[in-house]
This record gives structure tokens, C-alpha cells and sequence, in this order.
């Protein structure tokens, strides 16, 4: 048995699965579920075209591994107080709105608010 990855992915309505080691398996569902039932179904059609058309099957080669990472915390407020490692945008209806990015380390720990001058 060989063991191969799929790729799911949300689309703008629904889900596209692929296999990227077979080119052309692709498969797409309004559901997560239904993309992955559908390109478990395409694998074995996929194999069926190589072995009509006389083309070998290509041996899995990609792995795919998950990557875990701090990812900052994005907030939006009105005042003119921010807290430090911000970052403040003025937008075109004159509201001061400041995005503000703390790390989740910060947020388990706050630093001091301080003020910051307009600019």
C-alpha cells in the first residue's frame, strides 16, 4: 500500500483537494468532508487512466508537516493610549484607530500602557 498526501483547501464555495505526487487528481466538495471523501474516490479512478494509457504511477514523494508559530494578536481601538510593540493607523473618517499587535506572550503578561503623541 502506498500513502500518499492530499491537499484540501477552502475555495470561495466550497473545497479543492488534490494529490500534488498525481498530477491531475484534483476533487472538489461544498464540505471539507465531501472533498476528502472525493479525492479518496479519484485516487483509484487516477490509477485506473495510468494503467489504460500505459503511464506508470508516480512513488509518493511529498510529505507534509505542520509548523507551529506565535502569530500576533491583531486588536483595533479608539484610544490614544496604545501599549508597547503597536503599531497606529489614522483612517480617511478621521477616527484614530490603532491596530494593535501583541504577541501571545504579552498577553499573558501586559506591559505597562503608555501614551503616544499623534502623528
Amino acid at each position: 500500500m502506498k500513502r500518499y498526501v492530499a491537499i484540501i483547501e477552502k475555495t470561495a464555495d466550497g473545497y479543492g483537494a488534490y494529490i500534488p505526487d498525481l498530477p491531475g487528481c484534483i476533487s472538489a466538495g461544498d464540505t471539507y468532508e465531501e472533498a476528502e471523501q472525493l479525492i479518496r474516490e479519484a485516487v483509484p479512478f487516477h490509477f485506473e487512466g495510468l494503467r489504460v494509457t500505459g503511464s506508470a504511477i508516480p512513488d509518493p514523494a511529498t510529505r507534509a508537516e505542520f509548523i507551529d508559530t506565535e502569530l500576533p494578536v491583531y486588536r483595533k481601538c479608539k484610544s490614544g493610549l496604545l501599549r508597547s510593540q503597536q503599531a497606529r493607523k489614522t483612517l480617511s473618517d478621521s477616527l484614530a484607530y490603532c491596530w494593535i499587535a501583541i504577541s501571545t506572550r504579552l498577553l499573558k503578561t501586559p506591559p505597562p500602557i503608555s501614551s503616544v503623541a499623534e502623528t
